[in-house]
């Protein structure tokens, strides 16, 4: 069975409107995919994701997904949802692979007669701005997980099962080191 992919490429086009329209569904799967398997697994721990897809119907994963008001330390807090994050990720999975096909003998970047590459630097900074809104909404999802512990016991879990065990990944920016 394949596994269910948790947004949709319509749903990556709403933070990232450049997303050009020729990218079907069918081209988008395999990043949505590898975003999920990857940071959202890692995030949840792999309990809460598995329950998670298991039980998508359920309303506090699509509370989850999908976002909702909650309060947090006497304000009204209004949670996107996890698909903006995976949104996120998607798209920076997108540009980094965007212009790139591995061939039998090499490595190659793809451009046709009729397109203009963009510059590296154009795409790097594509890059760190959805690098930078992922980290934020990353933050997000963790402040509502945290915040909501009681209605999502298999994240306690993962926060408790002992830190030796935990190998989760968290997005965190690394400095970049000037070059001489």
């Amino acid at each position: 069975m394949a596994e269910i992919k948790l947004i949709t490429v319509s749903e990556i086009r709403v933070l990232w409107s450049s997303l050009d329209k020729n990218f079907t569904q069918l081209k988008v799967d395999p990043y949505i995919l590898r975003s999920q398997q990857i940071e959202i697994k890692s995030l949840l721990g792999e309990a809460m994701y598995f329950d998670m897809m298991e039980n998508l119907a359920n309303v506090n994963y699509q509370n989850l997904l999908d976002g909702v008001d909650y309060s947090y330390q006497g304000n009204t807090i209004f949670f996107g949802g996890l698909k903006p994050y995976l949104a996120a990720l998607t798209y920076g999975r997108i540009i980094s692979n965007i212009n790139v096909s591995v061939g039998r003998a090499s490595v190659v970047d793809k451009a046709t007669e009729q397109s203009t590459p963009h510059d590296n630097t154009i795409i790097q900074a594509r890059g760190r701005e959805a690098t930078s809104e992922g980290l934020r909404l990353q933050a997000e999802v963790t402040q509502y997980l945290d915040t909501l512990r009681n209605l999502y016991p298999l994240y306690n879990q993962r926060l408790t099962g002992g830190q030796e065990n935990d190998t989760s990944l968290r997005m965190t920016r690394v400095p970049r080191h000037r070059q001489r």
